[in-house]
Parts: structure tokens; C-alpha cells; sequence
């Protein structure tokens, strides 16, 4: 008689709503933060679905939530990384527990051997769960530069005066360059996630309250002094030539 191994097939998902209640945050933070996130390219989007709020107390006690499936756990990460990254272990150690969870057969059906095999596979991945939570953090740092400027920021404009170039031909160049780019349909600059982290740009989001109650939001591209220094070392020694 053979024994039957096969793991479990239920699909392993986090709702953005389960993501609230790890970080202790507003679950309307959660898909805020989602969305921003998606609308910038750095995740996908996950798709919706409508889950049981168990705070509320109306007859439709819906609520429509982002679902993450374990394909694209990394995107988890990173929303957590940017809400409160000092919760990111807790998500690590949650996927981990789902995993363990669907994976697990019945201990019956399972040797000595496959018990120490599963124990080892199960420390890999701790281990390199370890790893890729120290790279999220530092994409966590680089998204703050999402909101805040620091000193010696200065916009698109204000560089071009410090390189002696027209504004629009600074625009181009960094463009050229892979610094920033408008998306489609779209009339601002946004800067490259990598330059970002980098520190070389920042990217300013200024949140304007319209007359009719809703919020238009606008962005700019800022240049850091280390990005101001980059450009002046690159830009401007090939502009001197040029007119030469």
C-alpha cells in the first residue's frame, strides 16, 4: 500500500485587511498605501475580494479587501516595509505559518527522514526570508524620500540654473539618462525607483484639498545635493565641450 505525500493544493493568500491587524494600522491606511505603491510601478496590484469585517456591526458587514497570493509575497513586504517596518518579521514569520500550514502532510505519513529534511527546508527559508527583509528595509528608507525632501533638495528648474542648461534640456538629458519619466497619459516627471535609492532624486508629493471636498495630488522631482554633484561632474563637462 502506498502512502500518500501529496501536499496541500489550498492556494496560500494574505488579505491587505489580515496585513492591518499584523502592523497595528488603519486598514484603509493599508489599501491607501497599496495603491499608491501599485500606481507607481514598484508592486502590482492584487486583486480584490470581499471578506467579513468582523469590527463592523451593520447588516452588510462586507468589507472589499487586497488579496495577495504567495506568488507575490515580496509585494507584501514591501507595503509592510513602507507602512511599519519594524512589523515587517512579524508578516515574514505569518507567510511562514501559512506555508508550514499548506505544506505540512499528516505527521503519520512522514518518515524520519522527511521530518529532518522539512526542518532543514524550513531554516533555508527563514534565512533567506532574513535576507530579503534587510533589502526591503532598505527600499523602505528610499520610499520615504517619497514625502520628505532633505537639505539641498532643489527642483528641476533651480538644477538647470546650477548646470548654466534651459530647464527642458536638463529634462531631456535625465530622461536620456534613466532618472525620471512620465507615465503614460501623464504631464509630470517621476523619478526612477533606483535613482531614488540611489539618493540622487526625490520624488515630493503634495496632497491639495479641492473646493469640492475630494484631493488632487500632485508630484515633483527634486535633485539632492549628492545628485546635484553627480550631474555636474557628467552633465556639464560634456555641455563645456559641446560649445567648445
Amino acid at each position: 500500500m502506498e502512502h500518500c505525500n501529496t501536499l496541500s493544493a489550498l492556494p496560500i493568500t494574505m488579505n491587505s485587511r489580515e496585513i492591518a491587524d499584523l502592523v497595528k494600522s488603519n486598514h484603509a491606511d493599508v489599501r491607501r498605501s497599496i495603491e499608491r505603491l501599485a500606481e507607481r510601478g514598484v508592486i502590482q496590484l492584487p486583486p480584490t475580494a470581499k471578506v467579513q469585517d468582523k469590527q463592523s456591526f451593520s447588516p452588510n458587514n462586507k468589507t472589499m479587501v487586497y488579496v495577495f497570493d504567495h506568488a507575490h509575497k515580496r509585494d507584501s513586504f514591501i507595503v509592510v516595509a513602507q507602512l511599519s517596518p519594524e512589523f515587517t518579521a512579524r508578516l515574514v514569520d505569518r507567510w511562514q505559518e501559512l506555508e508550514a500550514a499548506a505544506a505540512a502532510p499528516a505527521p503519520v505519513e512522514l518518515s524520519r527522514m522527511q521530518l529532518i529534511e522539512l526542518a532543514l527546508s524550513a531554516e533555508q527559508e527563514r534565512l533567506a526570508l532574513e535576507q530579503h527583509v534587510k533589502v526591503i528595509q532598505a527600499k523602505a528608507d528610499a520610499f520615504d524620500r517619497l514625502v520628505t525632501s532633505t537639505a539641498g533638495s532643489v527642483n528641476l528648474t533651480n538644477a538647470a540654473k546650477s548646470l548654466q542648461m534651459r530647464p527642458r534640456e536638463l529634462s531631456k538629458r535625465l530622461n536620456s539618462m534613466h532618472w525620471i519619466y512620465k507615465r503614460a497619459g501623464g504631464n509630470s516627471w517621476v523619478a526612477y525607483q533606483d535613482r531614488l535609492e540611489e539618493g540622487v532624486l526625490e520624488q515630493k508629493i503634495t496632497v491639495i484639498p479641492k473646493p469640492d471636498g475630494t484631493k488632487e495630488i500632485r508630484e515633483q522631482v527634486l535633485v539632492t545635493a549628492q545628485g546635484l554633484g553627480l550631474l555636474a561632474k557628467t552633465i556639464k563637462p560634456q555641455i563645456n565641450r559641446n560649445r567648445t
